[in-house]
């Protein structure tokens, strides 16, 4: 973009046809001015007839105005130009949002009045400022201009700006920055959180345009030119109010919290933002809670996404009108405005995070339940309810204490009444439990010198909030004396935080902290001695909630304004005070634990997220309470803080078995779940109830215990990657508008759709399916409608759980605590989508180290089922504790194909460790198909070696899974792992299903070890799918065998070389081939830069195969071993130099480590055929071949057919189609091209093959006959046909090419 210019795009149909816009002129300039502006046409368009009317109209205006005796007081005169806006105003910006304004009182602020709309007072269309001259780009991706207030407008409510200045900053691709401020004035802006300062960016997905006669903004989406956000009139810069206002492209407006509103606002609610210590009520939607969030994404009609985010900490309130449009006010600051162009519902909230901090990653065992009450009183009263909880066998990683535990409710101190606080804490840790207490901010500040460290140290390190006469300012909260309270953005209180908390946790040995009351909140208005008089404290303008309940009081229940903090007044700090505390309490953990801990603070705002959770404040136990938890745990999912959860049971008041029962179940779900409950209030931890309440919430929270190692890896794509943890089913289904409203259910992740009962005496739940499979969580039964809302069944002890088809899901056996749920054994559930495709990921550490991501302290597997290939990639393997981790059992829904049997060796391994199930629903579920192996089939010594196998006998009806073989010395070291599985399909005849051979390979090293494993087998859509369980996770393994043409491979190599280990035999492996009939015998690269460990393996298949008998090259027509095509990079040797040393005789076969590519094999085969003497074929599907026919009448009376390759039947066999219809499966020696004269039954060739198949390889051929063996054809090049034998590129540190990414 030019410095001096502004591009020009068409404007959208929506406001074309609003404002009667059809000239390519008037399009064009339409751009430059508000779409809410009267449009003028160019200069060379206007006609005498039209500026005679324009002087007409003006002369009559004038006239009228007189003859009404409409007088204006010269503060709020306003010229023709500006107040003929009236009878033009298309779109309605509320200029008395008082509520109370009549006829006078809106001709006083220069607005027009209709007392037949709403809102009755309006701003004219010209009403602001306008642009001094272009936006002028001093710098590549900054633009810069001043705007001019429009003279004689009247004065809203305090002093205006004269001159702005509108900085726009192209950030990134998907971030623009609009930041709105006084030139001429050092005006507050918000400290927090660090943002990037970029301005650098090219390609964008959004274009800004201004208008300058009167100043407006609009930033529109750069490929369809829709206006995401378009300013119109009635744009206000005073001293003590700022407001702007937007059209938007969407009613599918969601955030702007904290409130207790629905999921999508509605457009025509005024939502207030002043953190305040309020309770949330469903019956009062619009107070200000706890926490400020002016952030809310948009979800447009196309199913893209938008999200905008006002960086602004004063006291606010937002408008949604119906149009729909937005109006921001604000009380002080600046207009600093990000937004984020998605496209995609998540990726605004990834891009969001980027900007305020990624959400931290929470130690393990914060995911696990929490319980907690204001009343326990002492601490065997507390060990007590804890002993309850182990009796009934009740998963619970935590104990909380609230101030009960306190002597006098004093911070950092301890009741000698409260008994043995610290026995109660070695009681929790010697069952692998945690403890967390309470800490408010306030500090009291009536005790002795010397007798109350906190106040003594905080004291002489000046770092509490003072008054506006400087001194400090006293109010009251919990303790029984007056408090003061730290300012958290003092420099020095880090310092003093941490000495506190360190101070204390030598006592108390608690494990996080929970911080409360940090709006702040305080018991008197103020202070004790009360506010001074100062517009601050009384400012002009107040938000709705503040204004309506409070009087206009904006130090209700907090502190003065014109209080001082280091880093200005409070007037413009108070909403982040929690954010500041948040920061400062982390640090202390930190500092004093050195590992990762848990903070849960109920004040928030942008960027408390990095720092640690929430939860939803004082709730009540009633069942409206229950229902609107959906929606604030998805708002604050938005807001980056995806660790939160609302007090399970209710806070306030007295809970019934029912609702506790149904919120137990619920709460199971929650990302942070804590039972907490007040003072005076029934018990209601899960284990005081009926024994049936009691087992419902034992299989909620096992259920939620089991699926932990999913949920901890949500955590780190939150971390890493900002993506959502619980989110609303737009993110995933964006363009089901059935999804756009829907607050009753939820997701976890992309996979796991939790539908709660939220009504009272019920035992159905109505829940929305959107299109795809589902699959339900406990049976494995499939949904036959899905794209349609289902009535479900959901028994008193029941939370209907389903898992969408295409996702890998990682669980884990459960315990009652998160440490001894660590210890036990992995599973996977495979849920395939429509095309049998799934993927998933498992991110594992040890649970509390700090900053594993970037130490690389991790282990990251990523699952895939795709192009019939199951497998594990190792992404990341830093982690050690991940060797010792055993895979016990995969289950699989969806299976269509019931396997006759499973064998063993030979021997049946019988029902109990091999199930199949499939049954018929007539109400609303398809059938019920699992394929289950696991849980006993085989326990495996982890001091031996054993590898399973795939067995060479495949009759119909029956799938041999493997071959058990012991390797009898131990190896000592880690443990390096590789499986092989396959999923290969094998036709059995025109009228038969598919039956699938497959087989696995598990090689795990470690003498110190002992464990089990166990195999698994799981089918398909058509296919089995086999794998054994053991030691993998944290190590690659990939499925690539086929038991119909007896192929055994190892991958990666190094699997290879520990097999062939020196100790084992050649006539133990020989006769372990024989015994399992394989001829063929692949070492595939573990990856392209991996040339060294591929090296190693070749050099042991070398040495090994000189110790047997017999010729070397005679064998090979045995193990025919495949390598890269390409010769190795660091010795420049050829495939065939490298494994033999020489050129051999015999033919061999090669095969490209990424199928999925397709290359030139000319050079190669050149190549190869001058330095191995080899020569070598590759067949593509679609080649003219001949085959070679037995008659059925006599086996010597051989002829040739002709026909066309059209798919691969085996390493070294193709089905080739006849002219005549037949399919017919042939050996590569029976198949000639056709480019060639058909050969003479005597004569004889030999051909080997550049490839198992046609695989998506680009080839040309090289064929040599008897008759001309020097003759060579190219063949021309065709597309590739994907088969079951294509298989993901396998990159060490990547995902898998193309596979879903599913978190």
């Amino acid at each position: 973009m030019a410095s001096s210019e502004i591009e020009m795009y068409p404007l959208p149909a929506r406001v074309r046809e609003t404002i009667n816009i059809d000239e390519p002129d008037d399009e064009r300039i339409a751009l430059l001015v508000s779409p809410g502006e009267r449009l003028r046409p160019p200069p060379r368009a206007r006609s005498r007839y039209t500026i005679m009317c324009l002087i007409l109209l003006i002369v009559l205006t004038i006239a009228i105005s007189v003859a009404l005796g409409v007088t204006l007081s010269a503060g709020s005169e306003a010229s023709a130009e500006q107040t003929g806006g009236c009878s033009a105003a298309t779109y309605r910006f509320d200029c008395y949002t008082e509520g109370d304004g009549n006829e006078a009182a809106c001709a006083s602020r220069g607005c027009c009045w209709n007392s037949s709309v709403s809102p009755s007072c309006f701003y004219p269309d010209r009403f602001g400022y306008s642009m001094d001259g272009a936006l002028s780009f001093e710098s590549y991706g900054h633009g810069s201009a001043t705007l001019s207030r429009k003279a004689n407008q009247p004065v809203q409510y305090t002093k205006p700006v004269a001159k702005l200045r509108v900085d726009v900053y192209l950030e990134t691709q998907y971030r623009l920055r609009v930041k709105i401020s006084d030139p001429s004035t050092n005006r507050y802006e918000v400290p927090w959180p660090p943002r990037p300062i970029v301005s650098n960016a090219s390609n964008t997905l959004y274009k800004v345009t201004t208008g300058s006669e009167t100043f407006n903004f609009t930033v529109s989406r750069a490929d369809t030119g829709l206006p995401i956000f378009s300013t119109g009139t009635g744009f206000i810069f005073e001293d003590q109010l700022l407001q702007i206002s937007a059209l938007l492209p969407t009613s599918n407006i969601y955030g702007l919290g904290e409130h207790t509103t629905r999921l999508r606002l509605p457009t025509n609610i005024t939502l207030t933002m002043f953190s305040h210590d309020t309770p949330p009520l469903p019956s009062e939607p619009t107070e200000n809670l706890n926490g400020v969030h002016p952030f809310y994404l948009g979800l447009e009609q196309d199913g893209r996404a938008h999200g905008v985010f006002l960086l602004n900490s004063n006291a606010m309130e937002v408008q949604l009108q119906p149009y729909p449009s937005i109006t921001y006010r604000t009380i002080g600051g600046v207009l600093d405005f990000y937004f984020f162009l998605g496209p995609g519902p998540d990726q605004v909230i990834q891009q969001y995070t980027e900007l305020i901090g990624r959400p931290y990653l929470p130690p393990y065992w914060s995911l696990g339940f929490h319980l907690s009450r204001w009343g326990y009183m002492t601490a065997n009263n507390t060990l007590t309810v804890v002993e309850r909880m182990r009796q009934k066998r009740i998963p619970q990683d935590t104990q909380w204490n609230d101030i009960d535990y306190m002597n006098m409710d004093l911070d950092f101190t301890y009741s000698a009444g409260f008994g043995d606080i610290q026995g109660l804490v070695s009681d929790l840790h010697s069952h692998s439990q945690r403890y967390v207490l309470i800490v408010d901010p306030a500090i009291s500040n009536q005790q002795l010198p010397g007798q109350y460290s906190p106040f003594d140290s905080g004291l002489s390190l000046n770092i509490f909030i003072t008054n506006s006469s400087g001194q400090l300012l006293i109010g009251k909260v919990w303790p029984n004396s007056t408090t003061v309270w730290p300012d958290f953005t003092h420099p020095n209180v880090d310092q003093y935080w941490t000495s506190q908390i360190s101070q204390f946790h030598s006592n108390v040995s608690f494990d996080g902290l929970w911080i409360d009351m940090n709006e702040p909140s305080n018991f008197v208005d103020g202070s004790m001695d009360g506010c001074p008089i100062s517009s601050l404290e009384v400012p002009p303008f107040v938000p709705k909630a503040i204004r309506s309940p409070l009087g206009h009081k904006v130090t209700s229940g907090t502190l003065c304004m014109t209080a001082n903090q280091y880093l200005s007044t409070h007037y413009n700090l108070h909403n982040l005070y929690g954010l500041t505390e948040a920061n400062s309490t982390m640090n202390a953990l930190t500092a004093t634990l050195n590992k990762r801990s848990l903070v849960i603070s109920r004040s928030t705002y942008p960027g408390s997220g990095a720092q640690g959770g929430h939860w939803l404040g004082d709730n009540a136990s009633e069942w409206p309470d229950l229902a609107i938890s959906i929606p604030g745990i998805l708002q604050f999912s938005l807001f980056g803080i995806p660790l939160v959860g609302a007090d399970i049971c209710g806070f306030n008041g007295n809970t019934t078995q029912e609702l506790c029962t149904r919120w137990q179940q619920l709460g199971a779900f929650y990302p942070f779940s804590r039972n907490h409950n007040s003072l005076d209030s029934i018990d209601q931890d899960p284990a005081v109830f009926d024994d049936a309440s009691i087992d419902s919430s034992r299989d909620a929270l096992m259920l939620r215990y089991s699926l932990l190692p999913y949920l901890y890896t949500l955590f780190y794509f939150a971390h890493t990657t900002g993506s959502t943890v619980a989110r609303p089913l737009f993110f995933e289904f964006p363009t089901d508008s059935n999804t756009w409203d829907l607050d009753t259910q939820f997701l976890w992740g992309s996979s796991l759709l939790i539908s709660p009962v939220l009504t009272e005496n019920v035992t159905s739940v109505e829940a929305y399916f959107p299109h795809g499979r589902w699959f339900n969580f406990t049976d494995g039964q499939e949904l036959s409608f899905p794209g349609q809302s289902l009535l479900l069944h959901a028994p008193y002890n029941f939370i209907p759980l389903h898992v969408r088809g295409g996702s890998v899901i990682p669980m884990q056996t459960p315990n009652t605590t998160t440490t001894q749920s660590r210890l036990n054994s992995f599973q996977l559930l495979i849920a395939p989508d429509g095309n049998q495709n799934a993927s998933g990921y498992l991110y594992l550490d040890d649970g509390e180290s700090l900053n594993t991501d970037q130490t690389n302290n991790y282990t990251l597997l990523q699952f895939a089922l795709r192009n019939n290939v199951f497998s594990s990639i190792v992404l990341s393997s830093g982690y050690g504790g991940a060797d010792g981790a055993v895979l016990e059992s995969i289950k699989t829904f969806g299976i269509k194909i019931k396997p006759t049997n499973v064998y063993l060796n030979t021997t049946a391994i019988g029902s109990d460790n091999f199930t199949y199930s499939k049954r018929v629903n007539r109400y609303f579920c398809r059938s019920e198909t699992i394929l289950f192996y696991g849980r006993g089939g085989l326990v495996l010594a982890m001091g031996a070696m054993w590898v399973v196998v795939a067995a060479a006998r495949v009759a119909a009806g029956e799938v041999v899974v493997g071959a058990l073989v012991p390797i009898l010395v131990p190896v000592v070291g880690l443990v390096q792992v590789a499986a092989v599985l396959l999923l290969l399909l094998l036709e059995v005849g025109a009228a038969l299903l598919l039956v699938v051979g497959t087989a696995l390979l598990l090689v795990a090293v470690g003498a110190a070890l002992l464990g089990r494993g166990s195999a698994t087998a799981a089918a398909g859509g058509g296919r089995l799918h086999v794998d054994f369980a053991g030691p993998f996770l944290g190590k690659q393994f990939i499925i690539l065998v086929d038991a119909s043409t007896k192929w055994l491979e190892f991958f990666p190599p190094m699997a290879f070389r520990t097999f062939l280990s020196p100790t084992f035999s050649s006539s133990e492996f020989e006769e372990f081939v024989k015994r399992n009939g394989f001829r063929h015998i692949r070492v595939a690269p573990y990856h392209p830069a991996s040339n060294g460990a591929a090296e190693r393996a070749v050099q042991t298949l070398k040495e090994y195969l000189s110790k047997t008998r017999g010729d070397l090259e005679t064998r090979l027509s045995r193990f025919l071993f495949q390598y890269r095509l390409t010769p190795h990079t660091s010795t420049g040797l050829s495939p065939a130099e490298l494994l033999f040393g020489r050129r051999p005789k015999s033919h061999l076969d090669f095969i490209h480590p990424d199928l999925s590519a397709r290359v030139t094999l000319q050079q190669e085969r050149q190549h190869l055929a001058s330095e191995s003497g080899a020569s070598i074929r590759a067949f593509l599907s679609g080649d003219k071949v001949y085959v070679r026919n037995f008659s059925p009448s006599t086996s010597s009376s051989v002829k040739w057919l002709p026909g066309v390759v059209t798919s691969l039947a085996g390493p070294r066999s193709v089905r080739v189609a006849l002219e005549d219809g037949t399919v017919v499966r042939r050996h590569f020696d029976h198949v000639k091209f056709r480019v060639l004269p058909p050969p003479h039954p005597d004569q004889s060739s030999t051909v080997s093959t550049a490839g198992p198949s046609a695989q998506g390889l680009e080839t040309s051929t090289t064929c040599t006959s008897g008759n001309s063996p020097d003759a060579k054809v190219s063949k021309p090049l065709s597309a590739p046909v994907p088969t079951p034998a294509q298989l993901p590129k396998i990159r060490r540190s990547s995902r898998i090419k193309n596979a879903p990414q599913r978190f």
